[in-house]
């Protein structure tokens, strides 16, 4: 059984299923007859050799088309396979970037969890001394507030002793306190030795052991300039 011998039923009984195969089948088999008469024509007329060769010739020159369409096509996927490979590296190394970032960020937040709980423990422990200090006042005694109290109270110690040194902010593993030269002794800019921390309201200086709160430093000063 040959192609010429199925074609007419395989025609005659093409479904929309299959249709585009046999009209692709019908096409080349119409492109080989017209070849073959080409080539017969051609032949009676001349040469067969010289038929054959410029046929050849042809073919050759439409393969070559084709070649080059194909060529240009791998070329287009290598380009695009480039492309995504690219892509891969830069998600790759965007992925890394973000994940140090969260690195960073997860240990600022333990620091700061960190700085939370041990200011928790601080205020636990003044709550702890004011209740112990209560207990210990005879009962019906009333603490009364004295002006220097009420000074320590509404006025900070960095305002007070600013006025006076020129302080510069420093941080102690995860506590910030302020420096400045010592004005109760010989003191240089290149090593300051008083120490402001708010968070006591207390200042000290390491060097000449001048210490104490708000008020003491006024009264260390009132002194110095009496």
């Amino acid at each position: 059984m040959t192609l010429a011998s199925i074609a007419p039923r395989l025609i005659a009984g093409k479904t929309p299923a299959n249709s585009d195969a046999l009209d692709d089948l019908e096409q080349t088999r119409a492109q080989r007859d017209t070849y073959l008469t080409a080539l017969c024509e051609e032949a009676a007329h001349g040469d067969w050799a010289d038929a054959l060769l410029r046929h050849a010739r042809a073919a050759c020159a439409r393969g070559a088309v084709v070649i080059a369409d194909l060529q240009g096509r791998v070329d287009t996927l290598e380009h695009e396979r480039v492309t995504l490979m690219q892509q891969q590296r830069d998600d790759t190394a965007r992925i890394a970037e973000l994940e140090r970032t969260v690195r960073v960020d997860q240990r600022q937040i333990h620091a700061l969890c960190y700085t939370r709980d041990a200011q928790d423990r601080h205020i636990g422990r003044l709550l702890h001394e004011v209740a112990d200090l209560r207990r210990r006042l005879p009962r019906g005694e009333q603490h009364v507030m004295t002006p220097l109290d009420a000074f320590r109270v509404t006025h900070s110690i960095v305002d007070v002793v600013g006025q006076v040194v020129d302080l510069h902010e420093h941080q102690d593993g995860h506590r910030r306190y302020l420096a400045g030269t010592c004005p109760f002794h010989k003191d240089t800019h290149l090593s300051p030795s008083l120490v402001v921390r708010p968070w006591y309201g207390q200042f000290s200086c390491y060097v000449c052991g001048a210490a104490g709160d708000v008020v003491d430093f006024l009264q260390l000063i009132g002194g110095r300039a009496a």
